[in-house]
């Protein structure tokens, strides 16, 4: 019985050193943030026979390790890109990916995209366009950064402004003219006075600036009208009300179980909301903390509930979620307990 009882301290003591460990990071807001530049990657000198290289880089500009997932090539099978060589990247740390456009046909216009899947709690998944053609002598290429402009939150009466970068990526210059907006939450200004020329490599900004006079979640399309090239660019522009944010409900079924002997416990998502009635399309959960040496993985999936959870230490294993909105904002994280208790415990 000496013996047990001395067992039951040291995992106690132990547990208890874990837990203070982890409310201190979580005190501090230790959390993995990922940066991707540049959003998006256009090729325009690859012909058959003749591939084009570039590269976007994964930045953590967060104060805990970035866990790069996965990344995954949706779209054209034309373009190709070298896996990372370690999926950890430290706070303050970068790591480039690079990317092989093969155009398999003349003239080819191809598209694709890179899926990356990280532990960022607020950006778990972005995706980085890919977009293949053959530039003839003399085209004129107009190419938008960001292509999805996220001004985050404002009250009513106050503003938030943010910039999108206008450059020349073509071997001919570019005309500006005009630019329209397909709503009007937001309003634009160019830097330069139009109608301006962008010659290749040059480039002007345009300020979005979002000041709301009602409460809600707001998106639209920002494009630049150009009569060669025939496409115009566009890129999206995001924005809500501090009041409009998604609200993620978490809790998990039991709240305390016996550890290592199959018994399981459901995480639950499905009371999230957004109050302006915006649809809820992601649900990111997150095992955040665990007694020290568990080897357990928390349920994957994309569904608003994870069920089948089985510690195998006695300890508390806590989860983050966070849910985003059909507009990509993203709620502030929810966090449950689940406390595994030994038998003698329970009893």
């Amino acid at each position: 019985m000496k013996n047990i009882g001395l067992i039951s301290c040291m995992l106690f003591i132990s547990c208890t050193e874990y837990e203070l460990s982890e409310s201190k990071e979580a005190e501090v807001g230790s959390y993995p943030m990922i940066d991707v530049s540049p959003s998006a990657l256009t090729f325009t000198q690859a012909t058959i026979g003749n591939p084009e290289e570039d590269l976007f880089t994964i930045s953590n500009t967060g104060n805990a390790d970035l866990n790069v997932a996965q990344l995954e090539l949706l779209g054209s099978t034309t373009f190709n890109f070298t896996q990372m060589g370690n999926p950890i990247i430290p706070p303050g740390q970068s790591q480039d990916v690079f990317v092989v456009y093969a155009p398999t046909t003349d003239g080819a216009n191809d598209s694709g995209s890179i899926l990356i899947s990280s532990n960022d709690p607020d950006n778990p998944l972005i995706e980085v366009p890919l977009n293949g053609m053959f530039e003839p002598e003399g085209m004129p290429i107009l190419q938008i950064e960001p292509i999805v402009l996220d001004l985050g939150l404002a009250t009513i009466g106050s503003s938030t402004t943010g910039s999108l970068v206008l450059e020349s990526v073509g071997s001919a210059p570019v005309d500006l003219t005009s630019f329209s907006l397909t709503g009007t939450q937001f309003s634009a200004a160019t830097t330069e006075a139009w109608p301006l020329t962008l010659d290749p490599g040059e480039s002007t900004l345009v300020d979005i600036t979002f000041a709301p006079s009602s409460s809600g979640t707001f998106s639209e399309t920002f494009t630049v009208d150009c009569e060669d090239p025939a496409s115009d660019p566009t890129a999206t522009i995001n924005a809500a009300t501090d009041d409009s944010m998604p609200i993620a409900d978490c809790w998990v079924d039991p709240t305390q179980i016996q550890p290592n002997t199959g018994a399981t416990a459901t995480w639950y998502g499905n009371g999230s909301f957004d109050p302006t009635g915006a649809s809820i399309t992601d649900y990111s959960w997150t095992l955040v903390s665990k007694p020290a040496g568990s080897q357990v993985n928390f349920p994957s999936g994309t569904s608003a509930n994870r069920s089948g959870f089985s510690p195998d230490l006695a300890g508390d294993y806590t989860a983050r979620l966070v849910v985003t909105n059909e507009y990509g904002i993203s709620s502030e994280p929810c966090e449950a307990t689940l406390e595994a208790v030994p038998g003698q415990g329970l009893w």
